[in-house]
């Protein structure tokens, strides 16, 4: 269920762990509240654990980049992260099933592709853009980058990948 969470953004995946973990959707977006206040995170306020929009479901740049930087000294969802695709194995409906990341620049032979990002996540609503929360390591170095608001357009649907590389190599 990580994998279907953090790889291809399964909203499936979220709520099933939500439930899992919180023993109601309810009581997981709570707890989601509560570590972000515990981080120091000031901006953030948590409605669902899909991050599907929600007039009371919002978040800061700086906020992200908290939430981030914790997430990512987590080892195993570091590990998942940075992966372009899981494969899943063989379902009752496919004989292997594959799923794909959201985050093109991980994928070697996207235009976005960005070598030294590591990670981490994309996210996207009508109301709220693209989105991408990336962190790159360079001689040494790790750098986080949090990109929201993105314009989708016809001639550029993807300008959070291309505003994010500028930004790493500014």
């Amino acid at each position: 269920l990580l994998h279907c969470l953090l790889i291809y953004s399964g909203n499936d995946a979220a709520s099933a762990i939500a439930e899992y973990v919180g023993g109601t959707t309810e009581n997981f977006v709570e707890m989601m509240n509560d570590r972000a206040k515990a981080l120091g995170c000031t901006g953030t306020h948590f409605t669902n654990p899909t991050g599907l929009h929600s007039d009371n479901h919002y978040s800061t740049a700086r906020d992200m980049a908290i939430l981030a930087k914790y997430a990512m000294q987590k080892p195993d969802f570091a590990a998942i992260v940075k992966n372009y695709a899981v494969q899943l194995g063989q379902t009752n409906k496919h004989d292997d099933l594959w799923q794909y990341s959201t985050n093109k620049m991980l994928l070697t032979s996207s235009p976005y592709y960005y070598a030294p990002v590591v990670g981490i996540k994309t996210g996207s609503t009508d109301e709220a853009g693209r989105c991408v929360i990336s962190q790159a390591e360079d001689s040494g170095y790790h750098y986080f980058c949090v990109v929201m608001g993105s314009p989708v357009t016809a001639a550029e649907p993807y300008q959070n990948f291309i505003e994010t590389r500028q930004l790493y190599r500014w």
